[in-house]
């Protein structure tokens, strides 16, 4: 699809004929077939403009990492991301005079960004969707949110880059080793967090696991003080995120990941599509309904967040 034909289908599921078309279509009540054809995704899938933006708030609600990476959006077929890999560098000058920058020229990183597809699929009971006390947009969003948050969080923790984006703990492209110990205590904790640049600590926050978050909530400094502040869920003063696809504390696993998330981007190609499978499940007196999505994510700055690496 091209940029022009990406824009005029933008334009159109924008419309309130649009949104008319594609809920009646959902419910398989009579719709407008040429107006919902304006909204056309790939292999005949759709979403309204004002959904979309529902679904957009959900998935942030369900997945840790739609609230903290930085959410980019590149809708062409394909494509490469260029990332700085240095500081911006600032000057003092007097009021007529001229500024005397360095030769730092910075360093770039190209990242090759895929089109991962992610899918799910929802079956209901016909007699179920003409339900009239039920808010099948609200409804519809709400489940595929979770599933999508579900599948998300795990590949970003986990991902390989092969169908999947490039997770956080990957062992070449992810987050870099900040301390490495046998023994999770509280000195590792500390070095941890002194191994991100302050740049990045400025910012930084804590993932973990509820296995490792209940672990680190008992362990006290030598003063008697507990590392863990039950006030407000921070440790040093930094907010901790709880992901369970985060591994637990065992040699080998990285546990504990702290640093700036904003370096984890997250690329999404084509936002989430619905297609309406109103002859499939016709028999059994279903209709199926199969969400997608096309998204890439890659952690451009390995230095922004480091893990702990036990041994």
């Amino acid at each position: 699809m091209t940029i022009d034909a990406i824009k005029e289908r933008d334009y159109a599921v924008a419309m309130p004929e649009y949104d008319y078309a594609f809920w009646n279509a959902v419910k398989r009540k009579p719709h407008n077939a040429k107006e919902l054809q304006k909204g056309s995704a790939k292999e005949g899938r759709y979403l309204p403009l004002q959904a979309n933006s529902k679904m957009t708030a959900a998935l942030k609600k369900e997945s840790v990492f739609r609230s903290l990476a930085t959410i980019a959006y590149m809708r062409e077929p394909s494509g490469i991301v260029l990332a700085k890999h240095c500081a911006a560098e600032s000057c003092w000058t007097y009021e007529d005079g001229m500024y005397t920058f360095g030769q730092n020229e910075g360093e770039f990183t190209d990242y090759n960004i895929k089109a991962h597809k992610l899918g799910t699929l929802l079956k209901y009971d016909e007699a179920f969707m003409v339900d009239v006390g039920l808010n099948m947009e609200n409804h519809l969003i709400d489940n595929i949110a979770k599933s999508f948050g579900a599948m998300e969080d795990a590949a970003y923790v986990n991902g390989k880059g092969d169908i999947q984006p490039t997770g956080i703990l990957h062992n070449t492209r992810g987050a870099q080793v900040g301390t490495t110990t046998a023994a999770l205590t509280y000195e590792d904790v500390v070095k941890l967090y002194f191994s991100v640049k302050p740049e990045y600590r400025k910012r930084g926050v804590w993932m973990m696991n509820d296995e490792t978050a209940y672990y680190l909530r008992t362990i006290k400094d030598e003063g008697g003080n507990y590392i863990w502040n039950h006030a407000n869920d921070t440790i040093l003063g930094k907010r901790v995120y709880i992901c369970n696809d985060m591994p637990s504390i065992g040699p080998g696993n990285k546990p504990i990941a702290f640093g700036d998330f904003s370096y984890y981007w997250i690329i999404i190609r084509d936002e989430v599509t619905v297609k309406v499978l109103s002859e499939l499940y016709y028999n059994d007196g279903q209709i199926g309904y199969i969400a997608r999505e096309y998204l890439d994510a890659k952690l451009i700055r390995p230095e922004a967040i480091k893990v702990i690496q036990m041994s």
